[in-house]
């Protein structure tokens, strides 16, 4: 901050004055190393460059005038100045993986934030506060702490496939930095994660079994990630033309397994091809499983 203090005479005489200005803040002199007081140049004024207010809020700066000569009194002149806190802004870059390739599903990615003073304040960066990482509008993890140089840093596994704009915002903890706002916002527009690769096992409680009796299939998911899929199982190799077996697709379990409990796959035909199909999850890739699942043979005669 720098502080020009103009001297003249009351009624104006013509004549410039000669003297010094001190200038204190809260009524505390200049911190050593700093030229205070300041002589008057030629035209009247001290200039005082460099000085720093300290914390934010309201100061009180008094400039008191030490005549050089008897033909002008001494004076003071004081006025009240409000600091603010330093706007901030942010900029967010990926630090892994790197792409291309995208990242997929399930996959951990790894934002920065990098928190600096926005214009027009000179201050370096934050070094305490938290960052808020979002994907849109939703908080990815928690606020994450602010080091040394102003960065963040956050690791998630929580995005979905699919194209997602990454913003970062710092929460203004610092008593002298304030919270990010727009247009000071940094983001990553456009950051895909592609879906993730599954791989469906099928399983058969009895091969080969007799007509009529019930058999247990039973579907496996292998990927990462939760589970929020369906699997169909479907006798046939030509998917588009098979019937769905349980009616309806079956909901996966914890485990990602699916159990289908039937006695309706007949002689004709066997021995049937079995496919289950993993479905409806957008952050999964759809691969069919098919497997010669079940050779019928005709039911015992009774005796």
């Amino acid at each position: 901050m720098t502080y020009t203090v103009q001297v003249t005479d009351t009624p104006p005489s013509g004549t410039i004055p000669t003297g010094t200005v001190a200038l204190s803040i809260d009524g505390t002199p200049l911190p050593a190393g700093t030229p205070n007081p300041v002589t008057l140049d030629g035209s009247g004024q001290a200039i005082f460059a460099n000085v720093s207010l300290g914390f934010v809020g309201q100061h009180t700066i008094t400039a008191t005038f030490t005549s050089g000569d008897f033909a002008f009194a001494n004076g003071t002149k004081t006025i009240f100045q409000s600091l603010a806190k330093a706007p901030t802004q942010t900029a967010v870059t990926v630090v892994s993986p790197l792409t291309p390739p995208n990242p997929v599903f399930g996959q951990p990615v790894t934002f920065r934030a990098t928190v600096a003073a926005a214009s027009p304040s000179p201050a370096g960066p934050p070094t305490t506060g938290t960052v808020s990482f979002f994907d849109g509008g939703v908080l990815i993890g928690s606020p994450q702490a602010v080091d040394g140089s102003g960065t963040a840093f956050i690791t998630t596994t929580s995005l979905s496939a699919a194209s997602h704009t990454i913003s970062a915002i710092y929460n203004g903890q610092d008593p002298s930095y304030a919270q990010t706002v727009s247009p000071n916002i940094g983001s990553i527009a456009n950051f895909v994660i592609d879906p993730a690769s599954t791989s469906v096992g099928l399983l058969t409680s009895q091969n080969p079994s007799a007509a009529g009796q019930n058999v247990d299939l039973h579907g496996h998911r292998h990927g990462p990630g939760p589970e929020r899929g369906q699997s169909h199982l479907r006798p046939g190799e030509l998917l588009r033309r098979a019937t769905l077996l349980a009616g309806s697709p079956k909901s996966l379990n914890g485990s990602n397994v699916v159990t289908l409990t039937t006695n309706s796959l007949t002689i004709a035909g066997s021995p049937h091809n079995i496919t289950a199909v993993y479905v409806t999850n957008a952050s999964y890739t759809a691969i069919p499983r098919t497997r010669s699942a079940n050779r019928f043979s005709r039911m015992p005669p009774f005796r």
